[in-house]
Parts: C-alpha cells; sequence; structure tokens
C-alpha cells in the first residue's frame, strides 16, 4: 500500500531560516484527493535524497493559504538529520525529495465540532495551522500558542496562517523582542508574554464566546478597517 502512496516531487522549495527549513510541495491529484477526503489535517513521511536516502521522517502537513496544491512543512532545526538538511542548504532553492502519505491525525476529527480550542506548542502549530485551514470557513477555531522563537513566530504571522476568524492568543516565551507591529497587534491575533495558565485562559474563551461579550470575529482586520 505505501508503494502507490510514495511520490517523487521534483520542484520542491525549500525556505530557509535560521531556527528550521520550511518546505513546500506542489502535490499530485491523488495527494490532493486524498486530501479533500478529510486528510488535510494530517502528515506525511519525507526523504531528501541529497542529505540522506536511506531516511523517512514524518511531517505534520499544511497547506499554502494561497493553493491548496501546495503541501508545506516546517522541519525544526533540533536533530542531526533536520541540523543536516539545514547546514546543506544555504539559501533558498529548488531540489527534489520524496513523500509518503498522506496520513490522517488527530486533528481530523476536528470537523465534529462547531467550536474548537486547539493548543499548541512550538512547531506543534503546523498540524494547527491544517485543521485551522480545513473548517475555518464553516467552524469557529480558536488557537492557543506558545512559542519561543521569534523568527518562527513572526514567520507564520506575515504568511497570513492565521487570517481566521477565531482567537489567537500567542504566549511568546522567547527573549529577543519582536517586531513593533506584531507586538502592537489589537485584533484577534494578540501577543501575550510569558507561559499561558490554562486552566484561566480556556474558560475565559469559552465564557466570552458563549456570553457573545468576547466574540473573536469583533476583531478580526475585516471588522475593524
Amino acid at each position: 500500500v505505501y508503494c502507490f502512496m510514495t511520490e517523487k516531487v521534483e520542484t520542491t522549495s525549500f525556505h530557509v531560516l535560521s531556527s528550521g527549513v520550511r518546505i513546500s510541495m506542489p502535490v499530485s491529484d491523488r495527494f490532493l484527493s486524498h486530501s479533500q477526503r478529510g486528510l488535510r489535517a494530517g502528515y506525511a513521511y519525507v526523504n531528501i535524497p541529497w542529505v540522506n536516502d536511506k531516511q523517512w521522517h514524518p511531517y505534520s502537513l499544511f497547506e499554502d493559504p494561497s493553493d491548496p496544491r501546495i503541501q508545506q512543512m516546517f522541519l525544526m532545526k533540533v536533530g542531526d538529520w533536520t541540523g543536516d538538511v539545514h547546514k546543506a542548504l544555504t539559501r533558498d532553492t529548488k531540489r527534489p525529495c520524496w513523500i509518503k502519505g498522506p496520513f490522517p491525525s488527530p486533528y481530523s476529527h476536528a470537523g465534529k465540532y462547531d467550536n474548537q480550542i486547539l493548543v499548541a506548542s512550538g512547531i506543534g502549530i503546523t498540524p494547527a495551522l491544517a485543521a485551522i485551514n480545513a473548517f475555518k470557513s464553516q467552524r469557529r477555531i480558536n488557537l492557543i500558542w506558545a512559542c519561543r522563537d521569534p523568527e518562527m513566530l513572526e514567520f507564520f504571522l506575515n504568511q497570513m496562517y492565521l487570517e481566521h476568524d477565531g482567537w489567537n492568543l500567542i504566549f511568546y516565551t522567547g527573549k529577543r523582542p519582536l517586531k513593533e507591529e506584531i507586538e502592537e497587534k489589537q485584533t484577534n491575533i494578540r501577543i501575550i508574554k510569558g507561559r499561558p495558565d490554562l486552566a484561566s485562559v480556556i474558560p475565559n474563551i469559552i465564557y466570552g464566546i458563549e456570553s457573545g461579550e468576547g466574540l473573536p470575529e469583533k476583531y478580526t482586520a475585516r471588522s475593524l478597517d
């Protein structure tokens, strides 16, 4: 079965950050058809032959907001293999890689609920992004994200991955100051310095939505224009 779920992507784009690498892959109709059957919040295995042609590693998938045919992964530089990938890339480039999948993740069940609160830490944001993109037109999705990497945080915000009508509460625990325009956001995206107290934050999100006193759609960039 896995043989028929494996394909080579010749024009894979690699975008290099100091903390990792974003991979963007134009996938086949087969891959896309699996995604459209509800597996959008899933993962796939990737093999980068010019780094090591024997190793396959699983990573969460998330779509390019402007083109669902482009599936993306974010490789955080935290181990030997990811370190080798990062070292092999001195600039943004396009090179071939192999992918196997897609496979479903627990976020695939998110469509069963009208109001959702997704909790993520660090690079765990990627499966949450897939769920947001898959269900944002049908559900109110709220995100609590704890992140200490300023470059990753700014990257995902600048790429507009969090353009939806739910709350995006980003708890920043890094040391480097963020860009002023990001720190001062007063939309449904709020930057909060420090770790989240989930026992307090989650009930407050629920109360604000159920009471109508804290509806996130009142604070989106569109509603404030």
